[in-house]
């Protein structure tokens, strides 16, 4: 076995941070709900989804995106364009 291959077996069994988003249908935004790992997120996904059965849930590494955030950046950085002197 390599080193590397000893390095890349021992990130294997590492497990991976995670965090519990939900979806907030008034702003239309992703809201930090807990950390998880790689591990626990199901259990956590199935407690927040008992807890609250209307809501959206997602385990994803980095926050989701909405079609109203990427909507609102590119608003944002048109009007920033629009302001800077040429």
């Amino acid at each position: 076995m390599t080193s590397m291959e000893k390095i890349l077996g021992r990130i294997d069994r590492v497990p991976m941070q995670l965090s519990l988003w939900r979806l907030n249908p008034l702003r239309g935004t992703w809201d930090h709900e807990r950390h998880v790992t790689s591990e626990t997120a199901g259990q956590w996904l199935q407690v927040f989804q008992k807890g609250d059965p209307a809501s959206q849930f997602v385990v994803a590494a980095k926050k989701p995106t909405t079609e109203a955030e990427r909507f609102l950046r590119a608003q944002s950085a048109a009007r920033k364009k629009s302001l800077t002197p040429t």
